[in-house]
């Protein structure tokens, strides 16, 4: 009846009017809440921290993780032979030119051509000139095509490559270092590329792992997949650029663009099995085949790479272990080749290591440089000015003159600090990115993943290293102190001629070892200033040894000492230092002299006198 609905709907009311009323929070309530924020606080920061620790090594890896030429994640990246990875769509769209098209855009003929054309760091490849025509479309006399139109700054890095030796070989020029990627000729470009250079598995997956933790959106992740470009527009024939990439063939592992797709492309009645897909699709699809597939023999489809061929440097199964081709190698296991390679990886890597660590320290010392140096310079312009203020009104403008030159001096010296850090901190970061990289692809957990790259980054870590020895030079160009002095002591008339006079602390003198010897319980020491020194005196400190330290035997300007009266059978050390007004030089390098276990005494034959000699035990 209406009077009991309206009364179901009253208590209905009610009811909702309780759910909505909050309830008192009790002191149990209160602390529960309390510390479900606390903790709340502490995870977010905790993730926080994760977050920037994750964002500092994606800037360390970034020169790693992105392509050399289109500088965006690399996707499908192929491993080149010098060690670095290209997009395989970068590599597929790099015009490849054979020898004679090379020789003829050379001038080809002459010996001065035939020079040109193995000039390139004597590797006997060439980088031809770029004839773009005013249209702005490539020809087949371009030396490179370029990816994107839009970054011309790429247009230097690319560059189609041909070795005289071998005319049928092609290739191009990495963009990352300049070295040459030799491929044979005369085979279809895109499956030249996929056969030839293997995929890089484990770099694929850095790339995804600090993609997600860089937080970016899921676009963002496939961005290079968005861009996709067709493998098979020919931008020779078109004069265009490769059209964008719409289907993905994963028998076929190639990307299509629909006009492509429909020419080159098998149909459904003569491929039943190809499987065309979305080109927003192909990068997991791709990754998955070839992740299942780089575990399968690709000669035996129903065997696993278990084994490792030492002599070939490549996985094998057990029926390729047993072929001629593999007769007579060292087989190991797989897991025991990858952990000698990351063995030896690690040991190259901590000695690089050590050398980035010294390096920046050596950085940190030369960027605190200027400071010191200004400190410096502060310092001795007091000084002049002092010295000019007690002088008559008549050197007031050659004070100002002076000081001129003194901060002149300051930016000079200034100026070769910074250089030498800026060079000093680009070796470093090169490095630093190498090292970061390294370690990273030492966590790779597929060992046939890792041996594929794993001499080329020993190579590379080798390589490095070496460079790092001759780019860094672990001395500043500079001295932080100014080696000038103003000499006040010139009468008025000559004040006009006043100039800064170089007055140096004298350099370290060098013990002559040939000529400083013991003999009995008697030292000789003889040591020689360095040319050009300008020491006034020296000082002979002495070591016996006994934890007294270092004590000061002679003081003069003679430079050789014979001390008497020392301990028997005793090694000393001695080291020299020599002083001038400006102050005093390192001490030299120590010497050690034993004086004789005992005294003794012979009568010489010769003249029938006694004389002392000396016995040094060895």
């Amino acid at each position: 009846s209406p009077p009991q609905a309206m009364g179901i709907v009253f208590e209905w009311i009610k009811d909702a009017k309780r759910m909505r009323k909050p309830a008192k929070a009790t002191a149990q309530n209160r602390i529960r809440i309390s510390s479900h924020r606390k903790s709340k606080r502490i995870t977010e920061n905790g993730t926080q921290s994760r977050t920037d620790a994750d964002m500092t090594t994606m800037r360390k890896l970034e020169s790693e993780l992105k392509c050399g030429l289109c500088r965006r994640w690399l996707c499908q990246p192929l491993l080149l032979p010098c060690g670095h990875s290209l997009c395989q769509s970068c590599c597929s769209s790099i015009l490849l030119l054979p020898a004679d098209e090379v020789a003829s855009l050379t001038g080809g003929g002459d010996s001065s051509d035939q020079m040109s054309v193995a000039s390139e760091a004597d590797s006997g490849v060439s980088l031809p000139t770029s004839t773009a025509s005013g249209s702005g479309s490539s020809r087949p006399g371009s030396s490179c095509y370029q990816l994107h139109q839009q970054q011309h700054h790429q247009q230097h890095l690319l560059g189609a490559v041909a070795s005289p030796s071998s005319p049928s070989a092609v290739g191009f020029l990495c963009p990352t270092c300049r070295r040459p990627v030799l491929l044979p000729g005369g085979i279809d470009r895109s499956s030249s590329l996929r056969n030839l250079l293997p995929r890089n598995l484990a770099l694929e997956r850095l790339v995804g792992k600090f993609a997600q933790q860089s937080h970016q959106s899921q676009s963002d992740l496939h961005q290079p997949q968005q861009q996709q470009l067709c493998q098979l527009c020919d931008p020779c024939e078109t004069g265009q650029s490769p059209l964008p990439a719409e289907l993905v063939c994963e028998q076929c592992e190639m990307y299509y663009c629909q006009r492509c797709a429909e020419k080159s492309h098998p149909s459904s009645v003569s491929a039943p099995k190809h499987n065309l897909q979305p080109a927003s699709c192909g990068r997991e699809l791709l990754l998955q085949k070839q992740a299942r597939r780089s575990s399968v023999c690709q000669e035996h489809r129903q065997e696993t790479l278990g084994s490792y061929c030492l002599a070939c440097r490549g996985p094998v199964c057990p029926l390729c272990a047993q072929t001629v081709r593999h007769q007579g190698h060292e087989i190991v296991p797989l897991q025991t080749a990858c952990k000698s390679a990351k063995t030896e990886l690690s040991v190259q890597l901590q000695s690089l290591s050590e050398k980035a660590k010294i390096g920046s320290e050596f950085h940190q010392q030369l960027k605190s440089s200027p400071e010191r140096i200004k400190a410096n310079c502060e310092s001795m312009s007091e000084i002049i000015a002092g010295q000019f203020d007690s002088l008559i009104e008549a050197l007031q403008s050659k004070k100002q003159v002076m000081l001129s030159q003194l901060q002149s001096e300051q930016e000079h010296k200034t100026r070769l600090i910074r250089d030498q850090a800026a060079h000093c901190g680009s070796v470093l970061s090169r490095t630093t990115s190498l090292l970061q990289f390294c370690v990273e692809m030492l966590k790779e957990t597929d060992p046939a993943a890792f041996l594929l790259v794993s001499n080329s980054l020993l190579h590379r870590a080798v390589h490095a290293e070496s460079v790092f020895k001759k780019d860094i030079d672990l001395r500043p160009r500079v001295s932080h102190e100014f080696e000038i002095r103003l000499d006040v002591e010139p009468v008025l008339v000559a004040i006009n001629s006043l100039t800064f006079t170089e007055h140096k602390v004298p350099p370290a003198p060098v013990i002559i070892a040939e000529r400083s010897h013991a003999e009995n319980n008697t030292v000789t020491v003889c040591w020689s200033p360095c040319p050009g020194s300008q020491a006034e005196f020296y000082t002979l400190e002495m070591d016996d040894g006994r934890g007294a330290g270092f004590k000061r035997c002679y003081r003069g300007p003679e430079t050789i000492c014979c001390v008497q009266g020392l301990q028997f059978d005793t090694v000393y050390q001695a080291r020299v230092k020599a002083h001038n007004t400006a102050g005093e030089s390192a001490y030299s390098d120590f010497v050690k002299l034993r004086t004789a276990g005992r005294a003794f005494f012979q009568f010489s034959q010769k003249n029938r006198t006694r004389s002392w000699c000396s016995l040094i035990r060895a």
